[in-house]
C-alpha cells in the first residue's frame, strides 16, 4: 500500500468516526427539544449529512495531487 493511500485511509476513516459521533451528539440535543423544532431541525440535519456525504465523494474523486492545501 502506497504512502498517499495510508494517508487518505486513515484520513477518510477519522473523519467518518467524528462526522458519526458529531450527528449522535447532534441527534441527542434535537431529540431535547419541543417536537415542531425536533422535525425542522431534524429535515436540516438530514440535508447536512447529505451534503457532507456528496463532497466526501466528490473528494475521493479526485486525485490527491490536484487538491488543494
Amino acid at each position: 500500500m502506497s504512502k498517499a493511500t495510508q494517508k487518505t485511509e486513515s484520513k477518510t476513516r477519522y473523519f467518518s468516526e467524528n462526522l458519526l459521533s458529531l450527528m449522535a451528539e447532534l441527534a441527542e440535543e434535537i431529540e431535547a427539544l419541543p417536537t415542531g423544532l425536533q422535525k425542522r431541525l431534524n429535515g436540516v440535519a438530514d440535508q447536512l449529512l447529505c451534503e457532507v456525504y456528496s463532497q466526501a465523494q466528490f473528494e475521493r474523486s479526485v486525485p490527491i495531487t490536484q487538491r488543494p492545501q
